[in-house]
């Protein structure tokens, strides 16, 4: 709707709308670009900012009204962090590593607090 006042193609505007809807979790990029955009939509995963992040996540759902103990939001990370996969070769070198500690922290406090 308003691509077209800026000047943007067609084919412009469907290369962006692409590229947006490969970011909805669960879907499977096709191609480069895809990757880049699905890996830079969950780059926090793998980052000292993953705890904070996933914490405002949570405040987000909540204030939406949705009852999500922190037990059961424990569980709902630790089982997307381990789904979840990188597609490039750089976040699967700089982000995976950090992502999977972070995914052995959340295990561990976890397991404590269960």
């Amino acid at each position: 709707e308003w691509l077209p006042g800026y000047d943007y193609s067609d084919e412009q505007i469907d290369i962006v709308a692409r590229l947006i809807m490969a970011t909805v979790v669960g879907r499977t990029p096709t191609d480069l670009l895809e990757m880049i955009m699905c890996d830079a939509d969950m780059d926090y995963l793998g980052t000292d900012e993953f705890t904070n992040t996933a914490t405002k996540l949570l405040m987000e759902l909540r204030e939406k009204g949705e009852k999500i103990s922190d037990e059961e939001w424990a569980s709902i990370q630790i089982n997307f962090l381990t789904k979840h996969k990188y597609y490039t070769a750089f976040s699967r070198e700089f982000r995976k590593p950090k992502k999977e500690d972070n995914l052995r922290k959340l295990k561990a406090s976890y397991s404590v607090n269960s």
